[in-house]
């Protein structure tokens, strides 16, 4: 075999994106947010780049009898809200006593500490005050480190003490575990669910065995609502078992670390307000907060200059044709978002009135607006619409037909979805409908949809199964 190197050429054609092409998808896709903060950096690494405040934040002219009047509503409603507070103020002034001292309780409540915002520092601030010896705290603060998201200790002991066994024994790590487990909220450190709701019950109550033993070996039916079985099981007819259970659940709390858990809500902000008016709907580019981006004359005028270094000039092109890249993208982006809203709103006109969607693909706007799919999936990413029904993702408006039948063309997912909704809300409790129950009920409304996807929007829909929906 003969190994030797040879040079050829063949003709071959490649379709690659050019830099300029790749920023305006970028662009394109970006939610309002990154957008702003795309066009400061740009800004802050390009002098060419001129940026206009947002025109919500342009000041109100001040001026004539409106700045006047302006001044004195402002001025009113300064000293409305005065006279307001200082009445809370008096209220919430610590109170003196008539000797001169002030109120010992109000001034703890003063002096007292915001309240912690996770599950360990709240632990953690209450192993701080505990008369513990040294070696216990750490090690209670460390088994504190090791609770999940609920506040169990899920893990083995012996398998958490791994990593420190050569300054801590085991028996150092149970004291610390048994110390954690009588901390404030009730249930920390427990192994899990079942553990959590023991620890919860009162030793004193009157039915305390009976509760114990339902949340000790029959809580999985309990969840899955298999009541006959633990009737049987504990021989108690139905009325005393639901009797035991509406009481448990006026005792039982959710598990620690869900009474410490903080959703964070992020503002959304309107790319598009459709309104209504006089011939119909109207669209409107919510860009007033954007900034307002344009090329700067000055060094515009600098360019043409002829007396300015070569280097210098070559410099400042790359950066005005970057700047114009800029401002080309950004107006492509409002452009393209604006059509794809009209198409969406004329294609929805009947969300608006009665809150029904119709069947809409992306396939369907790409081909009425002569774009790709993929610029309109990008177009409607993280965009929102304001409507007069309430602000929704741009994506809600795109649902396929439902599958089979006469439905097709004419009832979207969502509408299916909600007949399943309507006929599992008005069924017998006592009897609840399968999910072949479902299908059939839907063939009746000239539905023909398969038992798997009555299945999919159940579950999407957060309806338990028929079992677990069945009241005894």
């Amino acid at each position: 075999m003969k190994l030797e190197l040879s040079l050829s050429q063949r003709p071959e054609m490649q379709l690659r994106l050019s830099p300029q092409l790749i920023q305006r998808i970028e662009i394109l896709q970006l939610p309002a947010q990154e957008l702003v903060e795309l066009i400061q950096q740009e800004c802050a690494e390009n002098e060419t780049i001129e940026v206009e405040p947002p025109r919500s934040e342009a000041p109100a002219p001040a001026n004539g009898s409106e700045s006047e009047s302006g001044e004195t509503e402002l001025a009113e409603q300064v000293s409305s809200n005065l006279e307001k507070y200082t009445g809370y103020s008096e209220i919430l002034r610590p109170r003196v006593r008539r000797d001169g001292e002030r109120d010992a309780k109000m001034e703890a409540m003063l002096n007292a500490p915001s309240a912690p915002g996770t599950l360990q520092d709240h632990l953690l601030a209450q192993v701080a005050f505990a008369n513990l010896a040294e070696r216990t705290r750490a090690c209670v603060e460390i088994l504190v480190m090791h609770l999940d998201e609920n506040g169990f200790l899920p893990d083995p002991l012996e398998e958490l003490i791994i990593p420190y066994d050569e300054r801590y024994t085991l028996e150092e790590f149970r004291q610390a575990h048994e110390y954690l487990r009588i901390l404030d909220p009730v249930g920390v450190g427990a192994r899990d669910m079942r553990e959590c709701f023991l620890a919860q019950l009162d030793p004193g109550h009157p039915r305390h065995d009976l509760l114990r033993r339902i949340i000790g070996e029959h809580l999985d039916d309990w969840r899955d609502n298999r009541l006959p079985k633990i009737a049987r099981a504990l021989a108690l007819d139905m009325e005393r078992l639901k009797d035991a259970l509406d009481e448990l659940r006026g005792l039982l709390v959710p598990p620690p670390g869900r009474l410490f858990r903080q959703e964070v809500v992020v503002p959304v902000r309107p790319d598009i307000v459709v309104e209504r008016g006089d011939g119909g709907y109207e669209v409107r580019l919510e860009d007033d907060y954007y900034p307002q981006v344009t090329l700067s004359p000055s060094y515009v005028d600098l360019y043409r200059d002829r007396s300015l270094g070569r280097r210098m000039r070559r410099d400042l092109r790359n950066k005005i044709e970057r700047a114009r890249f800029l401002i080309e993208a950004i107006e492509q982006r409002k452009n393209t978002l604006h059509r794809v809203a009209l198409v969406i709103v004329e294609h929805q006109r009947e969300f608006f009135e009665d809150g029904s969607l119709l069947p809409l693909k992306m396939r369907d706007v790409a081909d009425t607006l002569g774009l790709h799919v993929s610029t309109v999936s990008r177009a409607i990413s993280d965009k929102w619409m304001q409507t007069p029904r309430g602000i929704f993702p741009m994506k809600h408006f795109f649902t396929g037909a439902a599958p089979g039948g006469q439905a097709v063309g004419l009832e979207s997912r969502d509408s299916v979805r909600t007949k399943v909704q309507e006929i599992i809300d008005a069924e017998d409790k006592r009897r609840p409908l399968s999910d072949e129950d479902v299908v059939e009920k839907l063939a009746a409304c000239g539905l023909d949809i398969a038992r798997r996807t009555v299945t999919k929007y159940r579950k999407m829909l957060n309806i338990p199964s028929s079992r677990q929906r069945r009241e005894y």
